[in-house]
C-alpha cells in the first residue's frame, strides 16, 4: 500500500503539473503545424478515431 501511495503522490506533485504546463504550448503548436507533420494524435483524432 505504501508504494502505491508514494507513486500517487509523486504523480500528483510532479507529473500532473508538468503535463499541465506543456498543454498550452502544445495546443498552440498543434494549430500552427500541418497535420501531416504533427507527431501526436490531435484532440479530434482521440475523440473520433480511437
Amino acid at each position: 500500500m505504501e508504494e502505491g501511495k508514494e507513486q500517487a503522490e509523486f504523480y500528483y506533485r510532479q507529473v500532473i503539473p508538468a503535463m499541465e504546463a506543456l498543454r498550452t504550448p502544445v495546443d498552440s503548436l498543434e494549430m500552427l503545424v500541418d497535420k501531416s507533420m504533427w507527431p501526436m494524435p490531435s484532440y479530434g483524432d482521440l475523440l473520433f478515431e480511437v
